[in-house]
């Protein structure tokens, strides 16, 4: 079996589902036909110098939840890479 994990962050912009098709079309008459993808969605974590706390935002200004200041620092959720490939 073989299998491509990637951990794709929900603030990257790409949608699992059509990274799934994606990925279903540009393996047909490879080596790799016969593989799974499987993604691992990421949430978005941000950071309040501030605060120094992390915190899931609830909007996409990434504001603090303690003292309201806008755009904090991501932390993860912007991810788009390969986790691992399984051969076997």
């Amino acid at each position: 079996m073989r299998l491509v994990q990637m951990r794709v962050g929900e603030a990257s912009d790409v949608v699992p589902d059509s990274l799934e098709v994606a990925f279903d079309v540009a393996k047909k008459g490879t080596i790799a036909e016969d593989a799974k993808l499987q993604v691992e969605n990421v949430p978005v974590v941000c950071y309040c110098s501030n605060c120094n706390i992390e915190f899931h935002p609830i909007s996409e200004l990434n504001e603090c939840p303690e003292c309201q200041q806008a755009y904090c620092e991501v932390r993860q959720g912007n991810e788009f890479e390969l986790a691992f490939l399984e051969v076997s």
